[in-house]
């Protein structure tokens, strides 16, 4: 993108501009990456860096508006943000980082006006002993990929304007590489998910709202090893991968607690070339439903079914979300996600880096929004695996999300190590559950 030029908003993204314009106090689609460095940033060679990011990525200091007659980013200089400096005032480090917790709440909470400013902020965050370098976007122009990119760039920047050197060979770029997916017709969808349920979600003692409220929350369980080291031995030997095992794990555990053998779940999917005809105002352009039929709740047996749905939904992935809906002629209404309440995910986590000769390393953070009734996610790095849930909580209670977070961990840790061993149900015993929190 030139600087002196604008750029018609891509199909996904003008999907997101529309949530955003439908919720403007919403922060839902709020990404932050906060890069955590253990010593001291140079603050002028951080500004340097980040005015050459934006020089690098016009996108950086645009703004949104409507012209010829379609929704475009438009390049203005004025719009470039600065970096703010934020300086902690609590001596000790494990005082100082519940300090930022709390400023990452607040300002996290902060929409993006995409109209009026750039979707992108930067705060240089100064503790004692510590900087944290973080980048506000909203999702409009960043995802996974995009993150990992402004970060290296940001590096590499940092190394030309600081006087300390960088070792660049410790920079790891990885991109996300989209399923292949084949041309589909809605008639695919309309036969695939033919007497479906409207709704899959687990069962919850709170009502829903008539609005969906994006409030939420989030909990992280990490693996012990050894669980790690059985869930990448059996995807291998099952020939699928550790995503697909933990979306039979939800699967499993949704359907056994409702009573549900037919669930139709979220993955995600990148690059879709075109927008349906609904052009919903809540559709998440990234979207694809896959339909789980339960036979037996072992992770033995549920594994292929998920996975051969999982193939046949990517198979059909170019037909965009919102003209899925359309087909489907499924009843929408502000406080229901149609036909995916339930998202599962895969993050792979960027290994460590130095910054000014300094080692660093990303920090995840909650800004305390929710997209979905639920999102389970299995962040992957080198050796190790954390199942993340993100819940809705005007939903589900603190006790309620965790009681799920628990079975899906405990399901995963039985399966891995028994995968003919049949899911019980809930928990009754919560002396088990606590032990899995």
């Amino acid at each position: 993108m030139s600087h002196d030029s604008s750029r018609a908003l891509t199909e996904g993204q003008r999907s997101l501009w529309l949530i955003q314009a439908a919720n403007p106090k919403c922060a839902a689609y709020n990404v932050i990456l906060p890069v955590f460095v253990d010593g001291s940033l140079d603050a002028q060679a951080v500004e340097s860096a980040v005015k050459e990011l934006m020089n690098h990525h016009p996108v950086l200091k645009s703004r949104i508006t409507y012209e010829q007659g379609d929704l475009r980013y438009l390049v203005e200089e004025a719009l470039a943000p600065v970096v703010i400096e934020i300086d902690l005032f609590s001596a000790g480090r494990e005082e100082a980082m519940r300090e930022f917790d709390a400023y990452i709440s607040l300002e996290g909470k902060r929409p993006f006006l995409l109209e009026d400013e750039a979707p992108f902020r930067v705060s240089l965050v100064h503790g004692p002993g510590f900087d944290i370098v973080v980048f506000w976007l909203h999702h409009v122009i960043a995802d996974g990929s995009s993150g990992q990119v402004i970060l290296d760039d940001f590096v590499r920047a940092y190394e030309s304007a600081s006087t300390v050197p960088t070792d660049t060979a410790d920079l790891h770029v990885q991109l996300y590489t989209p399923e292949s997916a084949a041309e589909s017709s809605l008639d695919d969808w309309r036969a695939y998910l033919a007497g479906a349920p409207a709704e899959t979600t687990y069962p919850r003692t709170l009502p829903r709202d008539e609005r969906f409220s994006f409030q939420g929350e989030r909990l992280t369980v990490k693996l012990p090893s050894v669980v790690t080291r059985r869930l990448h031995r059996f995807a291998r030997d099952r020939r699928v991968t550790p995503f697909t095992c933990l979306m039979t794990a939800v699967a499993v555990v949704i359907g056994v607690a409702s009573g549900q053998q037919d669930l139709v779940l979220g993955a995600t999917v990148s690059n879709r070339s075109a927008h349906g005809g609904a052009r919903g105002l809540r559709y998440e352009a990234t979207l694809v439903p896959v339909r789980v039929t339960l036979d037996v709740p072992s992770l033995g047996s549920a594994v292929d079914q998920v996975a051969s749905s999982l193939a046949t939904s990517y198979g059909m992935a170019t037909a965009p979300f919102d003209s899925i809906v359309e087909a489907l002629g499924v009843p929408t209404s502000p406080g229901l996600n149609p036909v995916c309440q339930v998202v599962c995910n895969s993050v792979t986590l960027p290994p460590p880096l130095r910054i000014g000769g300094q080692y660093a390393h990303v920090l995840y953070v909650h800004n305390g929004s929710a997209k979905f009734d639920l999102t389970i996610d299995l962040w992957i790095s080198p050796g190790q695996a954390e199942i993340v849930l993100e819940y809705c909580s005007t939903l589900y209670t603190n006790a309620e999300a965790e009681a799920i977070l628990s079975e899906v961990v405990m399901f995963l840790t039985d399966g891995v190590a028994n995968p003919d061993a049949v899911w019980a149900g809930p928990f009754t015993n919560t002396a088990r559950r606590s032990s899995y929190k």
